[in-house]
């Protein structure tokens, strides 16, 4: 059976949030670093701290905004 996963994580200066189908967590730490020639994967399990399963299967849409989403915007696209 294939289940199908929205995730969206938004962050903006030093703090972000993660949504993972509908349900919105947010007030995480974020030090304003993101090095993503070396960091950044897309389908990886997350950085030790907070982990995400991996993906195993096809990523069908992927889309990055150039700001940061409200808690109210990531409930919607994920749910």
């Amino acid at each position: 059976a294939t289940t199908v996963q929205k995730i969206a994580v938004a962050y903006s200066g030093v703090t972000g949030s993660t949504a993972v189908g509908g349900a919105v967590t947010t007030g995480m730490t974020f030090d304003g670093t993101m090095d993503l020639i070396t960091s950044f994967s897309v389908g990886a399990q997350g950085n030790g701290a907070t982990n995400f399963p991996p993906i195993f299967g096809s990523i069908r849409n992927l889309k990055i905004w150039n700001y940061a989403l409200s808690a109210a915007q990531l409930q919607a696209i994920t749910t």
